[in-house]
């Protein structure tokens, strides 16, 4: 037993000792994967440590290094004697030369002004593609629209207002039945970056000009065709249809911003719509081969085609009014006006349940060509226009003729008619006239786009040029065209002579003419090469003229007997694209140019036309105008500030003798500058920019024009300022998309603007913040113009 005993406590024993054993080992392996993280994180840590430090020490050098820079950066412009500032315009290396009296670089920085440019006047009107443009307001004015601005004309006080809060061109209008609210309807478009603008309708009060709605945003499609508010239930529904494939036709309670009933119309196009004006729930469209009438009800719109029966089927019915008898009278392509009259249904040719609708009861021939419009007046006489006859007509109300008169050919088609007083009319036409009573008063603009503006020296007159080969002088005191002649070839730049007699026109095929101002007569007619021509430049003193042309030339010619003979004196060679500006300096003997490929080159012209190698030299060289985009006077703050597009042609206006003018630069910016002072800038758009300004100049006007239209701003306080922001001498200001030019007008009475000035004392420029304002202020007005549509902007 006492053995048993002994050997059951030796193999408990064994047993603790290989327990404890086991445990021991777990406790080192744990320990040892401690001890191991443990190292890790300590390692890991040591790692972070070494690489933040590492990175610090990457960041201080690179302070250091670039604070280097900038200190080697500031010497160069402040004490290098070959000073230059070199930038990159879609990858080519832009060298610009600082002018050796500007002694240090970084003064010249300022503040953004707070000044807006506000519209004065607008020349111009959309007849070339749009209807029913034009109505009579209760209060005496006209309203239209051009591009993306609504006009408000007083017929009588000769005074306009301006409707302005549309994104993109207007395309139709409605009025409201209490004649104050209108409804205007926009296509879709793009903003400054590039993103796409939905197309709406505004409802606005045009008393105050105050916005009521905004209607569809979202829900159109590429823009508005066509607009009209019901009458029956004093305009508390607006119908709208849109430009998409399927021209979705909606009924909008307009005041709730609520849409009703949308239903598809037609693949066709659709010219026109309107609400009948005894009952709400019944709609008519008109287009393409049809004419549509709708029937609302239950949240629905039924549709019935106009049956044409035994008359021929137009191939397009282009416009329909209300009798006051309840008819419909439609206008067509071959024509036509077509009387539609209730009647029994058809059952043969409507189907079955069809229990009444319009059908033709009467067919009128009214005119040669196409009728584009009609009008109903108060007494019940209907007026007509016709297309290819030009004729207005005055029809009884059982349409028998009364009168008629015929537009002039040069004002094309008729394409609306507004009722003035029941014998005096407003018409507008297809080639974007707005004509009243006799046709021989009103404005007209261009039918195609615009390219050429010019300013006289020293009359408060412009001219302008276009594709559609008029040049039209206008009267920018009395906001009227004095005149207008027809070239052969399209018009693309111009300049006056400094005497002001003469106006040189380049054209398309490398052709130039020069006209007379009183007798409108060809004196001149000349050619270089046969490729069109970009920049046409008179000398300060007028005794020489250059001619920039697409085939990289530019031709200098001797200027003699006031501008009415010319004779070759050379041509500059040496540019490896199209030009795209020019100036003169000041003494006529040098030309600084650019090119479409963004050079920047000198002549000596007085040496028979020599290129000027060392561009260093002409640094401090004094110019009669800075119309060129590219150079360190017109530089801006961003490098998208030269990214100049070249596809379309821009024109920069000429300094004359001492007056201030106004600066083009690309991407929209306006430069103003005194007597070799320094520039300012505001915004007028984007694109590159001409400039001129003429004789006695302290007002100035602003053409913007983009099919047949003339702008004119006002109220704007110029300031001069630089970016505080970076090193780079002016602001942009990106928020317009216009392309064109500036020009500059003659001075008249004090206008509400100023600008400061910047003297130059012993050739030096001001070259601090107090030396710039304390200078003295003058009185500006502006003229812009733009290419994509035939219109003129006047800003002041």
């Amino acid at each position: 037993m006492l053995h048993m005993s002994k050997l059951d406590g030796t193999l408990k024993w064994k047993h603790a000792k290989h327990v404890l054993s086991v445990l021991l080992l777990h406790v080192s392996m744990l320990i040892s994967a401690l001890m191991t993280a443990c190292m890790s994180s300590v390692l890991l840590n040591i790692r972070v440590r070494r690489n933040s430090e590492k990175s610090r020490d990457s960041q201080e050098k690179t302070k250091q290094r670039l604070s280097k820079k900038a200190a080697s950066s500031t010497n160069l412009l402040t004490r290098s004697p070959s000073q230059s500032i070199k930038m990159f315009i879609r990858g080519r290396p832009i060298t610009m030369y600082i002018p050796s009296n500007i002694l240090n670089y970084e003064e010249l920085r300022m503040d953004l002004p707070s000044q807006k440019l506000d519209l004065d006047w607008v020349y111009g009107y959309r007849g070339r593609d749009c209807r029913a443009n034009l109505y009579l307001l209760p209060s005496g004015e006209a309203v239209y629209f051009i591009a993306c601005v609504v006009v408000l004309y007083h017929i009588n006080n000769q005074t306009q207002r301006h409707y302005q809060k549309h994104t993109d061109c207007v395309r139709c209008l409605a009025i409201h039945p209490d004649k104050v609210r209108v409804a205007s309807g926009q296509t879709a478009g793009v903003d400054k970056d590039g993103k796409p603008l939905q197309p709406f309708v505004h409802i606005w009060d045009s008393k105050t000009l105050v916005t009521l709605q905004q209607v569809g945003l979202g829900t159109f499609e590429r823009g508005v065709g066509a607009l009209a508010f019901s009458s029956s239930d004093a305009g508390t529904f607006l119908c709208v249809i849109d430009d998409s494939n399927e021209h979705m036709l909606s009924v909008w309670d307009w005041n709730k911003n609520i849409k009703h009933v949308e239903v598809k119309s037609t693949n066709e196009a659709v010219l026109a719509v309107d609400f009948s004006p005894t009952d709400t729930n019944n709609i008519i469209s008109c287009g393409k081969s049809h004419v549509y009438f709708w029937t609302m009800s239950a949240g629905t719109l039924t549709k019935k085609q106009g049956i044409f029966g035994k008359y021929k089927k137009p191939k397009f019915v282009l416009c329909f009014v209300f009798s006051l008898t309840g008819d419909v009278l439609t206008g067509d392509s071959e024509g036509n006006i077509l009387t539609w009259g209730k009647s029994a249904a058809d059952t043969k040719t409507l189907g079955k349940g069809a229990k009444e609708t319009f059908q033709i009861m009467k067919q009128t021939r009214a005119h040669e060509g196409s009728v584009f419009t009609l009008c109903i007046l108060q007494g019940g006489a209907i007026l007509s226009g016709g297309g290819k006859d030009r004729k207005v007509i005055r029809w009884s109300a059982d349409l028998a003729p009364e009168r008629e008169c015929e537009i002039p050919e040069k004002f094309g088609a008729v394409r609306t008619i507004a009722d003035v007083d029941g014998e005096e009319l407003l018409v507008g036409t297809t080639r974007n006239a707005i004509l009243r009573g006799s046709f021989s008063d009103g404005f007209v603009g261009h039918v195609d786009e615009m390219w050429g503006l010019a300013t006289h020296p020293t009359q408060n007159i412009f001219l302008t040029c276009g594709n559609d080969r008029q040049v039209c002088v206008w009267n920018a005191e009395d906001h009227k065209l004095d005149w207008c002649t027809t070239l052969e070839e399209s018009g693309l730049c111009a300049d006056f002579s400094p005497n002001g007699g003469v106006v040189s026109v380049g054209l398309s095929t490398g052709r130039w003419v020069v006209l007379d101002l009183q007798t409108k007569e060809v004196v001149t007619d000349l050619t270089d090469g046969n490729e069109q021509l970009s920049v046409m430049r008179y000398s300060p003193d007028g005794s020489f003229l250059a001619v920039g042309s697409h085939d990289n030339f530019i031709y200098i010619y001797n200027v003699t007997e006031g501008g009415r003979r010319y004779t070759r004196f050379g041509k500059c060679t040496g540019h490896s694209s199209f030009i795209t500006h020019l100036d003169w300096s000041k003494d006529g003997k040098y030309i600084m140019s650019n090119s479409g490929d963004y050079e920047i080159l000198y002549w000596d012209v007085a040496s028979g036309c020599k290129l000027l190698r060392n561009r260093f030299e002409s640094k401090d060289r004094e110019w009669a105008s800075y119309t060129c985009v590219l150079g360190f006077h017109v530089m801006g703050e961003r490098k998208s500030f030269f990214f100049y597009d070249f596809r379309y042609k821009w024109f920069l206006l000429r300094k004359q003798h001492n007056e201030p003018y106004l600066r083009g630069c690309a991407r929209a910016r306006v430069c103003v500058k005194q007597s070799g002072g320094e520039e300012e800038e505001d915004e007028a758009g984007s694109g590159g920019w001409e400039e001129e300004w003429s004789e006695s100049a302290r007002k100035r006007e602003t053409g913007w024009l983009s099919r047949a239209r003339v702008n004119v701003w006002k109220g704007l306080q110029w300031e001069f300022y630089r970016s505080a922001e970076t090193k780079t001498r002016f602001f942009y200001h990106p928020e317009k998309h216009c392309s064109g030019n500036f020009k500059l007008l003659p001075a008249r009475a004090a206008a509400p603007c100023r600008v400061p000035a910047l003297s130059r004392s012993g050739g030096k420029y001001a070259s601090t913040r107090e030396d710039i304002k304390n200078q003295q202020h003058f009185w500006i007005r502006i003229v812009i113009h733009t290419t994509r549509e035939t219109v003129i902007f006047v800003f002041v």
